[in-house]
Formats: structure tokens, sequence, C-alpha cells
């Protein structure tokens, strides 16, 4: 029998003002892989220091919501604003 993953719908503010790879995987649903793909593109305002890679919430939520603006939009996102 397959598993599912079963999703939290939560706010943006309810994450912490700096996100995680792990933060992001479950805002946006993507694949541990897929995520990382997001963190590293020219797009996202990620920082990275070394092998971390972290974003600052609101920058993250306004990339979304500009791709979204745009049709853009990740399929899969979880979070209400």
């Amino acid at each position: 029998m397959a598993e599912t993953r079963s999703f939290v719908v939560r706010e943006i503010h309810d994450y912490p003002p700096i996100l995680q790879a792990c933060h992001v995987m479950e805002i946006t649903g993507f694949s541990n892989g897929k995520t990382y793909e997001l963190l590293r593109s020219d797009d996202c305002p990620t920082i990275k220091r070394g092998k971390r890679m972290i974003v600052p919430r609101d920058l993250f939520w306004k990339f979304l919501q500009g791709e979204a603006a745009r049709g853009t939009a990740f399929e899969g996102a979880a979070v209400t604003p």
C-alpha cells in the first residue's frame, strides 16, 4: 500500500523569520531534490553560506507571490496568505 504525505497548512508567519530547506519543502510540497533546485535558482532569494542555504521568510513569500502573479507559481504550495 502506498504511503501518502499529509500536509498541515500553516500561515506564513507561523514559520521562523529565516527559513531552512526543510521549511521551504513544507511550504511548497516539493521533494528534497526539487527544493534544493529551487534554492539554487537565481530567482529565489537564497542566502548561501558555504553549503548552507537559508531564505528570509518574508522575501521568500514575496517571491512565491510574484511567481503566482506571473502565472508561473509552483504547484503544491501549501501556505495560505
